[in-house]
């Protein structure tokens, strides 16, 4: 080797090591705590098995859930979702407000109706 390859394999390793060195200074970051849901997380139907519960009227299309939530708060609904809570139906119709505010209605699949707060 002559003398600027060994100058460079010099200056590389000394980099390498103040790198390594300065890694192992620095602080360990604090372990992150776990964020609990905000309400409990229930299974949500496909498309293709809401229609089957619509065709074999075990649930309400979701029109009705829709009709049903825009009755109970004034708005758009830009969305509507069939998930099982236990062994309940519940729509989750997303509606939003004419102030801009979204707001989310439960409707009893089975009924049509607002759906209980728990």
């Amino acid at each position: 080797m002559n003398g600027s390859k060994l100058i460079l394999a010099g200056l590389l390793a000394a980099t390498m090591v103040a790198a390594a060195t300065a890694r192992a200074e620095e602080p360990a970051a604090e372990p992150v705590e776990p964020v609990e849901p905000v309400e409990p997380v229930a299974a949500c139907l496909n498309d293709r098995d809401l229609r089957r519960l619509v065709e074999n009227r075990t649930v309400v299309a979701p029109i009705a859930a829709i009709r049903t939530a825009r009755a109970e708060v004034a708005g758009d609904a830009v969305g509507a979702r069939l998930c099982r809570d236990g062994k309940e139906y519940v729509y989750r119709v997303t509606v939003l407000t004419k102030d801009g505010r979204i707001v989310r209605v439960g409707v009893d699949g089975r009924t049509g109706r607002p759906a209980e707060r728990r």
